[in-house]
């Protein structure tokens, strides 16, 4: 059963698919559910991740767990003594060394004895650290000098949060410092004693904003004193928004201003790029939480800020959009799934245009929204 955004996405993908003629069945469904969601980019992304696959700092069981997963992408036959194989190969060398011999060729019994293999090691680690380096005496304590000179440390510890002489995991505080008054609570992107710049500055003062906000959200990932929340956009510059044909690019007005806004189903949320925010001049505030935001083409992107409320006419009727702010290239406004679903509004791929509703249609109501309208009388 399909809910929520793909329900919205295959109703209109089954109005456009009917509308051409196409017999709808099993096999057209799945065909055009996995070019949406599951292109052949992601699929091959996929099985280059497997071949590549190591443990390197996982555990047998999360690099197990990781394997099996990505062995579905191999688009090879897989026997059990070369998966086998693939698998010892992947571990570290400590494990390796001792797993191999064993010439294992049944997968459930490789991964059980590598965990065995893993325990034992981490066992002989602490039995070590216990025991001091190989070949020292009991005695040797006393052949030490009564006071050793501590070392100079090398450079001076500085808070990238707030400035201070500590690492920002001990800084006291929440907020960031400005770089430009020194004040805390906001960053010299959005200082109040900054003048408004002609609009050819303002690119350039984003554009420098962005990479320190790139840095705050590097630290503030370290952390991780903040709940998380996932996030998905299709694209975060114009070149990669280019080479799919699901995506829509249109004019609008946002704040009273000409802005460039990409219409994209595959995005769960609508965002604005920090240089529209320095354009428009409107407000920013914590989104109180981390967006991690994947794109199948670039690695994940912390999103912290949000612009609530941004007032946006598109087809000539206005909107109230909360948007997200994410270091876009070459796009103002990305209006995600969030805004098309909850608007009624598809997108029409074959036709390059936006659907929207008639006006009889806006008069009706979800079956959860006449509940409540009953139950309140």
């Amino acid at each position: 059963m399909l809910v929520e955004e793909v329900e919205h996405w295959w109703r209109g993908a089954y109005q456009m698919l009917v509308a051409r003629g196409v017999t709808v069945d099993w096999d057209c469904f799945r065909m055009v559910f996995m070019e949406k969601y599951f292109p052949e980019s992601v699929r091959h992304a996929k099985e280059a991740e497997f071949m590549w696959l190591h443990q390197g700092g996982l555990s047998v069981s999360e690099y197990a767990m990781r394997f099996e997963h990505l062995a579905h992408f191999y688009s090879q036959a897989i026997s059990e003594a070369w998966k086998c194989k693939k698998f010892a190969e992947g571990l570290k060398y400590e494990l390796k060394k001792v797993v191999v011999l064993m010439a294992i060729t049944e997968f459930p019994i490789l991964v059980e004895k590598a965990k065995i293999v893993e325990r034992l090691e981490g066992g002989n680690r602490v039995i070590r650290a216990a025991e001091g380096p190989a070949g020292s005496k009991r005695g040797s304590e006393s052949q030490r000098k009564p006071y050793d000179r501590p070392q100079p440390s090398k450079g001076v510890l500085r808070c990238y949060r707030c400035g201070g002489s500590h690492l920002i995991r001990d800084c006291p505080h929440t907020e960031s410092r400005c770089f430009r008054c020194q004040q805390m609570g906001h960053v010299s992107f959005n200082c109040p004693t900054r003048s408004r710049p002609e609009r050819s500055t303002q690119r350039s003062d984003a554009h420098r904003a962005d990479t320190q906000r790139s840095s705050v959200q590097r630290t503030e990932t370290q952390r991780g004193d903040r709940p998380t929340t996932a996030g998905r956009v299709f694209a975060l510059t114009g070149a990669e928004a280019s080479t799919s044909s699901d995506l829509m690019k249109g004019k609008g007005k946002a704040a009273g201003k000409d802005v460039m806004l990409l219409f994209d189903s595959g995005a769960s949320h609508s965002f604005i790029s920090y240089a529209c925010v320095a354009m428009l001049g409107v407000f920013v505030c914590d989104l109180g939480l981390r967006l991690l935001v994947s794109t199948p083409a670039s690695a994940l992107v912390v999103a912290s800020e949000l612009c609530v409320g941004c007032p946006i006419v598109v087809n000539e009727k206005k909107y109230k959009v909360n948007l997200i702010c994410l270091p876009l290239v070459d796009i103002d406004i990305i209006l995600g799934m969030n805004w098309l679903s909850a608007n009624r509004i598809l997108i029409d791929c074959a036709n390059r245009r936006l659907i929207f509703p008639q006006e009889e249609d806006e008069l009706l109501i979800s079956a959860s929204q006449a509940e409540s309208w009953l139950r309140d009388g």
